[in-house]
């Protein structure tokens, strides 16, 4: 798993996701910072695209800044394995949308779990929204150490209900895509 975006959420991300045992990457705009001991690998920006050739699933917790709008573009996607899970819980204009779309539709991208959108809120009609592969939370723009813990443990119920197959709770759309046997 890459985590894009090593600051205080995605360190967070790591720590929550280290008890499962998944091979835990990490980027950060400024890897000589560190990050937390769970990351088998730390790399700079320079290392997005091979990093993400080495994961099943992504996810975005980086700060947008100018130099960072739609980072994760179509040679991103395109980089990534086939089927990858891609998760932004950062900010909706580090993603080109339609480049995600494509993405979705095409299975490069085997689904998205969406925190965020480039339009807050997106229209019902919006097609990542409503994409059937697509599991839309509703963003929480602040957060106290108390609501990202209930957000997290909401996001990990949800986890344990998609691999049960059954329906994830509280989304913002009914996602259809189901988990896959292996």
């Amino acid at each position: 798993m890459l985590i894009v975006g090593v600051g205080a959420i995605g360190s967070a991300v790591a720590r929550r996701l280290a008890p499962f045992g998944p091979r835990l990457l990490g980027l950060r705009a400024r890897p000589e910072l560190g990050g937390p001991p769970e990351l088998e690998r730390l790399g700079g920006p320079g290392d997005l695209r091979e990093l993400l050739g080495q994961a099943d699933a992504v996810v975005c917790a980086a700060l947008l800044h100018s130099g960072n709008v739609a980072m994760f573009g179509p040679p991103e996607f395109a980089a990534m394995r086939p089927g990858t899970l891609f998760v932004n819980i950062a900010r909706g204009g580090l993603v080109d949308e339609d480049a995600l779309l494509a993405a979705l539709d095409s299975g490069q991208v085997g689904g998205a779990g969406l925190d965020v959108f480039t339009r807050e809120p997106p229209p019902p009609d919006a097609p990542l929204a409503s994409h059937p592969r697509v599991i839309a939370t509703p963003h929480i723009g602040w957060h106290t150490s108390f609501m990202f813990r209930e957000t997290s443990a909401v996001f990990a119920q949800n986890l344990v209900r998609y691999a049960r197959g059954e329906t994830p709770r509280w989304t913002v759309n009914a996602p259809a895509f189901r988990r896959r046997a292996r």
